[in-house]
């Protein structure tokens, strides 16, 4: 599946990914966060499929940013520490499948994942291999 790329050279997003984290913020905010045990973020051996940007097997950075989920699928909420707990497809029509996190700087969005916005709300972590329209070859 390929992945399109939604953010401009400008490094503004489309307003169904901004409208995605005011939806964030409402679900952490009535949400409690703690650690899940999570373990490192590498593929399942099991699992059969691409890894990168709506990868299948994708399981993102060290915070879960950029992992692949499923609209209702819940899957963000096994994020290490429920850190990226929102999926993008789940409050938005989009094309890219991953959780995230709404964030202020780049640092909040952990390893090869950046903070963006399109300004017109709060801005969310995305991660940098959804730049890329092609998915990385899985194992």
């Amino acid at each position: 599946m390929a992945c399109k790329k939604p953010v401009s050279r400008a490094g503004l997003v489309p307003p169904a990914f901004t409208a995605a984290c005011l939806a964030l913020i409402l679900c952490t905010s009535l949400t409690a966060c703690g650690d899940d045990g999570g373990s490192a973020n590498t593929p399942d051996a099991a699992c059969v499929g691409a890894t990168g940007c709506n990868g299948a097997c994708e399981k993102g950075n060290e915070l879960g940013v950029g992992a692949y989920c499923t609209a209702g699928g819940g899957e963000c909420a096994n994020t290490p520490m429920r850190a990226a707990p929102f999926c993008t497809v789940d409050t938005s029509n989009t094309d890219l499948q991953f959780c995230t996190r709404t964030c202020t700087t780049n640092a909040d969005c952990g390893s090869n994942a950046r903070c963006a916005s399109d300004g017109s709300g709060p801005s969310g972590c995305f991660p940098n291999f959804c730049d890329d329209t092609t998915p990385d070859a899985g194992p």
